[in-house]
């Protein structure tokens, strides 16, 4: 495991904490297990410039990717639960826990029902949190607890640094035209919500989505690849669950359709 800290020359005591963590890691490893910790501090042009200057600092081009904020945490069991998924299933090329947040006073809450993510929706760019033309408001895909296979940022481009605050709904778009995500019915990680903090601009976040604006997907693949695991002893296995296409036309014929098979069985 390599775990790299990019820090933007802050006074807070961050190089302290990497150091008692390097400590601790070097106690805790062994020869099957290395865990790794680099630390870099220097001035970026914001948080996406400071991400892309750490990915290029990672020591193998065959790993595991992820990115997480200095007040977020990820989940007990997460990072194994993503290993071991990624091991058995070797066509994921990324993947995702349901939305999990907490605010200032330490309280967690679900910021919207469980999503259901399509290749079709993420390719158009309809997972902005906004309510879309068929009706649906297709929420988030929180950033804090997706994972993603190092050759799939690379042939994306990986992130934008020309973005301030949408980059990552930018960079999930760019994933989906190569491949689906696949994601968890339980968090993998939990973001952090308090006031002052950047992602907290939504006039500027959408005003950059909108920039860019929504496209049509050359393809119309509407089902979520949910992955899920009955037993602790079992292989992960991935359940199809369709999903409604944000295309007003084509959702009317799905539903014509449904309402014709079911009122002929019900006949």
């Amino acid at each position: 495991m390599q775990i790299h800290v990019q820090d933007a020359r802050s006074t807070d005591g961050t190089k302290n904490v990497v150091e008692h963590w390097k400590t601790w890691s070097t106690m805790l490893g062994n020869k099957n297990q290395k865990i790794e910790i680099s630390f870099r501090s220097e001035m970026d042009a914001g948080l996406y410039d400071a991400i892309d200057r750490a990915s290029k600092l990672m020591n193998s081009d065959d790993c595991i990717m992820t990115w997480i904020g200095a007040d977020d945490i990820f989940m007990p069991g997460a990072l194994a639960t993503v290993a071991s998924v990624f091991s058995q299933r070797p066509e994921i090329m990324w993947l995702t826990g349901s939305p999990h947040v907490a605010n200032g006073a330490g309280e967690v809450f679900t910021p919207w029902s469980n999503v259901l993510y399509s290749r079709y929706h993420l390719y158009a760019g309809r997972h902005d949190g906004r309510k879309q033309a068929d009706g649906n408001n297709y929420g988030f895909v929180q950033q804090e607890g997706t994972f993603w296979r190092r050759h799939l940022w690379n042939k994306s481009g990986g992130i934008d640094t020309r973005f301030k605050l949408a980059g990552d709904w930018d960079l999930w778009r760019r994933f989906a035209e190569y491949t689906t995500l696949y994601c968890f019915t339980f968090p993998l990680a939990c973001f952090s919500r308090r006031i002052g903090q950047k992602s907290s601009d939504m006039a500027g976040y959408y005003k950059e989505v909108d920039q860019i604006g929504y496209r049509d997907p050359p393809f119309k693949e509407v089902q979520a690849m949910v992955l899920k695991r009955y037993a602790w002893d079992q292989d992960w296995i991935v359940e199809p669950q369709f999903m409604p296409s944000a295309s007003p036309e084509i959702a009317r014929a799905i539903r014509r359709f449904f309402r014709r098979t079911f009122f002929k069985k019900a006949i």
